[in-house]
């Protein structure tokens, strides 16, 4: 009798640490919906800025196209400069104060657009600086939104809601160059851009009121020193690089993104004088072209979010980077003026894209202690992106020097499908895409046995 009742006490107390534990975790999660909610906003407002800014680079020098890769390059530069401090302070500062800091940041640079441009002051290289500092922000803001989801999302939803992220960024970015483009034709470029400042205004009244907890451990204090300080960041740094080497197959993934993200930055840095002058276009058409790409990109996240499990990671993602490159060859062999058939090619370049990019995150978050995740996607990403600003500055010169975007474009995604087709045979890409799913799934498997867990103590 004695001992039914104590087994009866422990499936109660088990019972209601069960239930103590899924209130937590549903709380959690309604606090990251307020944070993605403002984010959102946020990312709305960035997006129109990207548009309308690009265009007008392209009004002040027309056919110029090293001078908006220039633009995309001094966009993109910060990630590789300043990500690997900016992981280590995703993972050790107050992650709402980040956030806050850089969309303010963002805000206020905004405005000295505006300013610049009711002045009729503004030069090129003003907008290339703001662009840069805006740059800089983002590379910051980045990793700490990417660190802040396996705090407050529980594993079991983690693919489906990376899945809803680029859902809803789809979405946000479809209707951006529309917005831009048609606020363009009725409103000079300073009253367009005081849509980010309402955004940021959104985004930080939604932020300001959550409460984001810190999911690190406490290190020894430091003497407070610069040496000190120093010491301590260079082994933060030491410890996410060795994290990144223990994850076997992940340098084989890591080399591919390497190659595949400098041979798609044309796309990006002479996609405005590809509508512009190859194909006779406006900023309308431009802005249809853009938000393609995300109609692709909706579609590919409303997938991933509807699929609850995804089987045999591995080929999904082989057959996903194969389908972006044969629409990148098709690019461009379009005939001029066919926006049609461009803005098809488009939303099939991208549709895999999210399911790609979904599985690889989750995996990544599955495997990472929490408490060094923002370090290890700052080395992920800047490992990964080193060879793209190089990539985005040929992209312009290249262009201009032999007179064809499109000769570039066919070139790439000839070179898209051999990087893929030599990657498919590394035995390292195949066992970190089952390691990942497997371990999601919660299924060991002896197959790869041989790529270790990763420590909460590493």
């Amino acid at each position: 009798m004695e001992s039914n009742t104590n087994s009866e006490n422990f499936e109660y107390s088990k019972n209601s640490e069960n239930s103590e534990n899924e209130e937590e975790n549903m709380k959690k999660f309604r606090i990251y919906l307020q944070f993605w909610i403002g984010q959102l906003f946020s990312l709305l407002g960035s997006a129109v800025v990207s548009f309308v800014v690009i265009w007008q680079l392209s009004e002040m020098d027309p056919g110029n196209n090293t001078i908006i890769s220039v633009a995309y390059f001094a966009n993109f530069l910060p990630q590789i400069i300043i990500s690997p401090i900016a992981g280590v302070i995703a993972d050790k500062w107050d992650k709402k104060k980040i956030i806050i800091i850089s969309d303010t940041t963002q805000a206020l640079l905004t405005m000295v657009l505006i300013l610049l441009f009711f002045l009729k002051i503004i030069q090129i290289w003003h907008i290339v600086l703001l662009i840069f500092l805006r740059g800089v922000c983002q590379a910051f803001q980045s990793p700490v939104a990417f660190a802040i989801v396996p705090i407050l999302v529980p594993k079991d939803k983690m693919t489906r809601i990376n899945g809803l992220n680029f859902l809803l960024s789809g979405v946000i970015n479809i209707i951006a160059p529309l917005i831009g483009a048609w606020l363009l034709v009725f409103l000079t470029i300073e009253k367009v851009l005081w849509v980010d400042i309402i955004t940021f205004a959104i985004a930080f009244f939604t932020i300001i009121r959550i409460k984001i907890s810190s999911n690190h451990e406490k290190e020894p204090q430091s003497d407070g020193t610069i040496h000190s300080n120093k010491i301590v960041f260079l082994k933060e740094i030491k410890t996410g690089l060795k994290i990144v080497k223990e994850i076997k197959g992940l340098g084989s993934v890591m080399l591919m993104a390497v190659f595949l993200n400098f041979i798609f930055m044309p796309i990006d840095a002479l996609m405005v004088n590809f509508i512009k002058i190859v194909h006779d276009g406006t900023k309308v058409e431009l802005g249809y072209f853009m938000a393609a790409f995300q109609v692709g990109m909706l579609f590919g996240a409303l997938l991933t979010t509807v699929v609850k499990k995804w089987k045999n990671w591995y080929a999904w993602i082989l057959f996903g980077l194969i389908s972006e490159g044969v629409a990148y060859l098709i690019l461009g062999l379009i005939p001029k003026g066919m926006f049609l058939l461009l803005y098809l090619d488009a939303v099939l370049m991208i549709f895999m894209n999210p399911i790609v990019n979904s599985l690889f995150q989750t995996g990544i978050q599955s495997i990472v202690p929490k408490d060094k995740l923002g370090r290890i996607v700052s080395i992920i990403m800047v490992m990964t992106n080193i060879a793209s600003p190089l990539g985005l500055l040929l992209a312009g010169i290249l262009a201009d020097t032999i007179g064809s975007i499109q000769v570039i474009y066919v070139g790439c995604g000839i070179l898209t499908l051999i990087v893929i087709g030599i990657t498919s045979f590394s035995r390292g890409f195949r066992d970190l895409t089952l390691h990942c799913e497997q371990i999601v799934s919660n299924v060991s498997s002896p197959q790869i046995s041989e790529i270790p867990e990763i420590s909460e103590k590493t």
